[in-house]
């Protein structure tokens, strides 16, 4: 890659401040007396100062660490007002003059003074002129840099991690050390097996269990979903009741922006939402009584969109994670259990980067199975996916799926997606339930275009009048049972005959229209009209070629009576 030529100002300007650093170091040099630096440097008042400037350096470092890196944390986690208030106290000794600063700390602990005079007065203890003084100056001077640079490290962390360590069953204290890839012990003494060096399929007759013991799906009995969920966050509003049983997948669907994620959010704990959550009959959630329980211990698994691997853990790492949040034995005897019987054994220790698109999202899987979660929560598991490893992808999640008997909770856009893992659907639009059932009744009776949309078919409204369907625009369509009040039409594409000409006879439903879109959509063609009642036609190639069929071409639809299914709004 080429590199765009640094421009000669910056050039110089940079050589300049460089000047501030090495003339200083130049000075200390050529200028010192080097002849005589070992004796000065044996000398004993020289040797007890450096000896007290290092206990001093390293104690002021070692309480910079301690109370500057958890300032850091919660100043790279709060926002508004607050953040900008703590940044300022933290700041401010880089900005006083040394003599200001020193002042104040004298003011502050001197005999005298606001906290100094209590310690005096309770303990007999005097700061000024000690050492401890001495220690203390340092850290005031020094723990502002701390701060700020591990404040900046950690605010460009992608929060998703930590978010999918806690959805695991980290605590706060793991999630910082794990999560953040300050931890990375590949083995522990307590992953070891202690009864054998195999996996065993069933439990050997020792004490700790097995480590070749997949996780049980449930600790036993029916799980049940019960969640009433509202969140606003700006302008929009999320407004959901949501039930599931055990063993059911419920699929979210919906057009962007509809409140899918969010709601996968808030189920899980790591979004903050109104309402009530109720799991096995747990109550996990109930804003009314100010009752939450957190992420971290909710046994609910969530599965990323894009994965959100630890980048810094391997394969057999990263499904241990979550076994060892939770104290388990042999995490990683059993980790490597689920990889082999998923036939992905030979890439345990691979890191993340590593994997294929497919790879990551099935070790994405099993790490959220192998904590044994009663709610499995699945945002868009095959979006990120190549076409080419989606339809395998989605065989082995159908299998996994089926062979866990909690409640399952899938959001996707995608149709085929829905149909082939979901029992039953959820719609959402604008935040807002539009329609739910099983895919069969949804998609019969489609309540709004981005419904229609997925079945594939025209939905229309109207006014029923017993034998037609008054439209918008003074349009009317012909049914044979339009019914009355408010009701919508459905029409197939496969219903709806193209012409050129108007075709003779007396048909109850023809209208003239313009082609708007031309669509290949494998051996058939979709034909988008625009007119007094806009709507899709599916042809075949043939007919397209043959009736000229192109965007701005004038056409001629009709429609039977008997093809137009109608049903109350």
């Amino acid at each position: 890659m080429r590199r765009a030529r640094i421009p000669a100002a910056i050039g110089i300007l940079a050589a300049l401040g460089l000047l501030l650093f090495v003339l200083p170091l130049a000075g200390l040099i050529v200028r010192a007396p080097w002849n005589q630096a070992l004796g000065e440097l044996t000398d004993p008042t020289t040797t007890t100062a450096l000896g007290l400037s290092l206990f001093c350096s390293l104690t002021a470092t070692a309480i910079a660490l301690v109370l500057g890196i958890p300032l850091a944390m919660i100043l790279a986690r709060t926002r508004g007002a607050t953040r900008k208030v703590l940044r300022a106290l933290t700041t401010l000794p880089m900005v006083l003059p040394p003599v200001v600063g020193g002042v104040a700390l004298f003011l502050a602990f001197g005999r005298r003074g606001l906290v100094g005079s209590l310690l005096y007065q309770w303990f007999g203890l005097q700061i000024p002129f000690t050492t401890a003084a001495a220690v203390m100056a340092e850290t005031f001077v020094a723990m502002p840099f701390l701060v700020i640079a591990v404040e900046a490290g950690l605010r460009s962390l992608d929060h998703r991690y930590e978010e999918a360590a806690r959805s695991l069953g980290a605590g706060y204290w793991r999630v910082f050390t794990d999560a953040d890839g300050a931890d990375r012990r590949v083995s522990r003494a307590g992953d070891q097996p202690r009864c054998g060096s195999h996996a065993q399929p069933h439990p050997p007759g020792c004490l700790g269990g097995d480590p070749g013991r997949h996780a049980r799906p449930l600790a036993g009995g029916a799980v049940t979903l019960e969640a009433v969920v509202r969140v606003k966050r700006d302008a929009f509003t999320l407004d959901v009741s949501l039930n599931a049983a055990a063993g059911e997948t419920v699929a979210v669907l919906g057009p962007n922006g509809a409140g899918k994620t969010t709601l996968l959010r808030a189920l899980a704990g790591l979004d903050e939402m109104e309402g009530r959550v109720v799991l096995d009959g747990t109550v996990l959630e109930d804003t009314s009584r100010r009752m939450h329980v957190p992420a971290e211990r909710r046994r609910a698994g969530l599965v990323f969109q894009d994965h959100v691997l630890f980048p810094h853990l391997t394969v057999v790492e990263n499904i241990a994670f979550g076994l060892r949040a939770q104290h388990r034995p042999h995490a990683m005897a059993v980790a490597r259990k689920w990889l082999d019987d998923a036939g992905l054994g030979d890439r345990a220790e691979s890191m993340p980067r590593a994997l294929s698109g497919g790879q990551a999202q099935r070790v994405a899987l099993l790490r959220a199975l192998a904590t044994e979660p009663k709610l499995l929560l699945l945002d868009e598991p095959l979006a990120a996916l190549d076409v080419s490893v989606r339809a395998e992808v989605r065989r082995e999640l159908t299998r996994h799926l089926s062979s866990f008997q909690g409640v399952r909770v899938l959001v996707t856009h995608d149709p085929l997606e829905a149909m082939a893992l979901a029992d039953r659907l959820v719609v959402l639009e604008r935040g807002s339930v539009v329609q739910m059932g099983t895919p069969d009744e949804v998609t019969a009776r489609p309540r709004s275009r981005f419904v229609a949309d997925l079945a594939g078919v025209n939905l229309l409204r109207g006014r029923g009048h017993g034998d037609h369907v008054a439209l918008a625009g003074d349009a009317s369509l012909a049914a044979l049972d339009a019914g009355t009040g408010d009701v919508f039409a459905v029409i197939h594409p496969r219903a709806v005959a193209l012409y050129r000409a108007r075709p003779d006879g007396t048909p109850r439903n023809v209208w003239r229209g313009e082609v708007d879109s031309v669509d290949l959509q494998g051996d058939r063609v979709r034909v988008r009209v625009n007119g007094p009642v806009p709507l899709v036609a599916e042809v075949t190639r043939g007919a397209t070629q043959e009736l000229g069929l192109s965007r701005g071409a004038s056409v001629w639809l009709v429609v039977k009576a008997t093809e137009v299914s109608v049903y109350p709004a």
